[in-house]
């Protein structure tokens, strides 16, 4: 529970740091809106760092640690609202479902700012940070949410005069955190949750998407 309220803390915290930004909009302000948004993509996940530490069911200790390249294709798909706040800013909140790396899924809320190099009216280049939390898509041993960090840029194509209706090409870095089950030596399950000590996966990805604005 206490994990949890942190994580819509963060959350909260990160939105509202968004807001002063709508204050410097320039003259475009009172063409702030909010627009429908879905974004879909792939996703090559190409780190991953895991270390754990567990009882094994004879009472001693079992450590594990791997860290490396570790090489594997996710899909992702979102749906949310982005907020357009006058000319050179936006702020997007989204939820769907990203693949993290081998068997690990997830349900992510993801909150975006973005920055326009020219105007969001307009074909732009654009830069932008993302932070979200998440929960897997199974059942799992531990039930602690995940957690993901991302920045990146793109080009965004205005369909119309009015910039709410866009076109995205975005890249980004994807950093995320997990607890994978553990798989038990000494039976055919997992470790149970009462006997894991330690268990912390953080991963990194290299991610493509393509965003619609309407």
């Amino acid at each position: 529970m206490i994990r949890k309220t942190a994580t819509y803390k963060f959350l909260l915290l990160f939105f509202v740091c968004l807001l002063p930004l709508s204050g410097r909009c320039g003259e475009k302000e009172k063409r702030s809106s909010f627009h429908p948004r879905l974004e879909w993509g792939i996703g090559e996940a190409f780190f991953r760092y895991h270390s754990y530490n567990f009882d094994s069911q004879e009472g001693y200790r079992i450590r594990g640690e791997f860290k490396g390249m570790d090489f594997f294709t996710n899909a992702e798909v979102y749906a949310g609202v982005e907020y357009l706040m006058g000319e050179r800013f936006s702020a997007s909140a989204t939820f769907g479902f990203c693949g993290l790396q081998r068997h690990s899924r997830c349900l992510p809320l993801n909150l975006r700012a973005s920055y326009y190099t020219s105007s969001i009216y307009n074909d732009s280049a654009l830069l932008f940070l993302q932070a979200g939390t998440g929960i897997k898509t199974r059942d799992s041993v531990q039930k602690a949410p995940l957690f993901l960090l991302a920045a990146g840029g793109g080009y965004r194509f205005s369909l119309t005069q009015e910039g709410g209706s866009a076109l995205e090409l975005l890249l980004r870095i994807q950093c995320s955190s997990d607890h994978p089950d553990l798989a038990n030596p000494e039976s055919s399950g997992l470790v149970e949750k009462r006997n894991i000590r330690k268990n912390d996966a953080y991963y990194c990805a290299l991610n493509f998407s393509i965003a619609l604005s309407v």
